[in-house]
């Protein structure tokens, strides 16, 4: 029986883990930034009503810490997919920012 040690990638070797260019990881750092802008704007009321959350629920630092394991780091001092659900509309869900989207999922 084996166990694989827990392990993260940190910043520094985020962006080039897979062998790119120096110019293609300058690419991905920019990308992720801007993304991460993005969704800071059009997002956030669910940002914040998120991180208030995981402070309360266990649960949710649970499974938002194991999406996306090593590179967990990273990933999570950019990008929060956390989407507070304000209402339904037929097969949409709106969100607390008032973004309305499809839920394909309906699982939630």
């Amino acid at each position: 029986k084996h166990i694989l040690p827990k392990y993260s990638i940190t910043e520094d070797n985020f962006y080039d883990c897979d062998g790119c260019s120096t110019e293609v990881a300058q690419k991905r750092r920019v990308a992720l930034k801007e993304l991460s802008d993005k969704w800071k704007t059009k997002y956030p009321k669910c940002h914040d009503f998120s991180q208030e959350l995981k402070k309360m629920i266990s649960d949710l630092r649970f499974t938002s810490s194991r999406c996306f394991p090593a590179f967990n780091e990273v990933v999570q001092k950019y990008l929060d997919p956390s989407m507070a659900l304000e209402r339904t509309e037929g097969v949409d869900v709106v969100d607390l920012d008032g973004n309305s989207s499809m839920d394909v999922s309906g699982s939630y």
